[in-house]
């Protein structure tokens, strides 16, 4: 099963999100998305996080998590996080990182959000193998600062 979130502004659609209960590692989450003409969900403003916490609201996510774009370098201990979106906000700018976060930096290389109390959603570093749901976008939101609203 899944969830869809078709997110709208002025009649124009900017982005999908889609939420999939199956479990797969970070890496063939990736390709499973990449396979769609999409990608794991890169969170690079508050706009998307907010959307994400709309989507996940009525989701039970296990206590592991949920894949998302987010990935390091495995030859570089301090190497940088980067989305997988190779676009120009490759870079993590805009950030959501649990309290706990880093849990293991030397062997944990991939991002994965969390659910913190009722709603709230933060983000920590995992191992890849970890099998987890994964949440892919389409598209690219624009960068208004606004959340998108659902079509009525």
């Amino acid at each position: 099963s899944k969830c869809f979130l078709l997110l709208w502004r002025e009649l124009v659609v900017l982005y999908y999100l889609t939420y999939f209960n199956e479990s797969k590692s970070w890496i063939n989450a990736l390709e499973f998305c990449k396979s769609r003409r999409s990608n794991l969900v890169h969170i690079t403003n508050q706009t998307v996080q907010t959307d994400l916490t709309q989507l996940l609201a009525n989701v039970e996510l296990p206590c592991g998590g949920v894949w998302i774009g987010l990935e390091r370098s495995i030859f570089e201990w301090s190497a940088p996080w980067l989305w997988t979106s190779g676009d120009v906000d490759k870079v993590v700018k805009y950030r959501e990182w649990h309290s706990c976060f880093p849990l293991n930096p030397m062997n944990y290389h991939c991002g994965k959000m969390v659910r913190v109390g009722n709603r709230e959603l933060k983000w920590l570093d995992a191992s890849c193998h970890q099998e987890l749901p994964f949440i892919c976008q389409e598209g690219t939101p624009c960068h208004y600062g606004q959340s998108a609203d659902r079509p009525h």
